[in-house]
C-alpha cells in the first residue's frame, strides 16, 4: 500500500499544480520567472536569497516540491546551502522518511559519509537519487535530521480506523475526496476513497506532531514534502499549533508571466483565512508526464 499512495499523491500534483495561459503569456524559454520568489503578502517578486534572509528564527519553512521533479530538487538544495551558510538551518525534516528511521538517522550524524539506502532503510518508492544529496547534506550541517513520516504500520491502521485526530471541514473532505478520485483517472472505487483520505489526513496530523517536536528556536527548521501536504489549506499547517511557519511552494512555468496566476486557489471561499501559501519559487518547466499511464 505504501508505494500505491505514494502514486496517488504524485498524481494529484499533476491535477492540482496546473496553471491557466493567459494575454500575457509568453514562450517558457524567455519567462523571466525561473528562479524568483513571489510573496503574497508583499505582492512582490524577488531574488530566492533576499527572501530567504528575511525568515524569522524559529520559522518552519515548509517547502511543496512536484515529487520527482529534477529543478524542485536543484532549488532545495540551493535553499539549504544558503541558510547553512547564513548559519541558520537548523532541523531538516523529509516526509520521504518514517519516524521508524528515526534512530538510524541519528546514529549517521556523527558519520554522514556512511549514509546508504541499507543504513536507513530507504522506502524504494521514493528515488535515492533524488533525495540522497539532500540528506547527506542536512546531517553534515543541520541540526539535526527529522524523519517526518508516519509509519508504514500506523499508515494501514489510518486507513482502517481512521485519523487520529479526525477530519477538517466537510468542504475540505469534499475536495480532497474528488482530488482522490480525478488522480486515480477514475479507476478506483469511490468507496475506497474515505480510506485513502483517512491516511492523508492521519500523515498530515503525524508530521505536525514531529515538526513541534524538533524546532530549533534561534534558527531556520524546513521541511520537504509534495505540495498537497505543504499547503496552508489543505495539508500539515492546518494541523500545526502556534509554530511560526512560512510555505513555499515549488511552482513550474506555464506560458503566463502573471506570478499571482500560479497561486492555488483555495478549496473554499467560505474562510477567508484560508490561502494556499505565502510565496512561490518559480523553477523551468520539464516535459509533462500522462501519470494515468499506471492505470492503463
Amino acid at each position: 500500500m505504501r508505494f500505491r499512495l505514494g502514486l496517488i499523491f504524485i498524481l494529484l500534483m499533476s491535477f492540482r499544480l496546473g496553471v491557466q495561459a493567459s494575454p500575457e503569456s509568453t514562450e517558457p524559454s524567455l519567462n523571466p520567472l525561473p528562479g524568483q520568489v513571489w510573496s503574497r503578502e508583499q505582492q512582490t517578486l524577488g531574488p530566492l536569497n533576499t527572501w530567504l534572509d528575511q525568515l524569522k528564527p524559529g520559522t518552519w519553512l515548509i517547502i511543496g516540491e512536484q515529487h520527482g521533479h529534477p529543478e524542485h530538487h536543484a532549488a532545495q538544495q540551493k535553499i539549504l546551502q544558503h541558510l547553512a551558510a547564513s548559519e541558520q538551518l537548523g532541523y531538516v525534516a523529509f516526509e520521504m522518511l518514517n519516524s521508524g528511521q528515526q534512530a538510524a538517522l541519528d546514529a549517521l550524524l556523527a558519520q554522514p559519509e556512511a549514509l546508504s539506502p541499507e543504513a536507513i532503510d530507504w522506502n524504494p518508492g521514493w528515488s535515492w537519487s533524488d533525495y540522497s544529496p539532500l540528506i547527506r547534506f542536512a546531517l553534515e550541517q543541520a541540526k539535526g535530521v527529522v524523519a517526518a513520516d508516519l509509519e508504514p504500520s500506523a499508515q494501514r491502521q489510518a486507513y482502517q480506523q481512521g485519523a487520529p485526530e479526525g477530519v477538517l471541514d466537510s468542504a475540505h473532505s469534499s475536495y480532497m475526496l474528488e482530488l482522490l478520485w480525478q488522480s486515480h483517472c477514475g479507476h478506483l472505487p469511490r468507496n475506497q476513497l474515505p480510506s485513502m483520505l483517512n491516511v492523508q489526513l492521519a500523515r498530515d496530523q503525524h508530521m505536525a506532531r514531529r515538526l513541534s517536536a524538533f524546532t530549533a528556536r534561534d534558527q531556520v527548521n524546513l521541511l520537504i514534502t509534495g505540495a498537497l501536504h505543504a499547503q496552508r489549506d489543505l495539508g500539515i499547517p492546518r494541523w500545526l499549533g502556534p509554530e511560526a511557519v512560512e510555505v513555499l511552494l515549488l511552482t513550474s512555468i506555464q506560458p503566463t508571466q502573471l506570478p499571482e496566476a500560479y497561486l492555488p486557489a483555495p478549496y473554499t471561499e467560505a474562510d477567508k483565512r484560508l490561502y494556499s501559501a505565502d510565496a512561490l519559487l518559480f523553477t523551468p518547466a520539464v516535459p509533462e508526464q500522462d501519470h494515468c499511464d499506471a492505470f492503463r
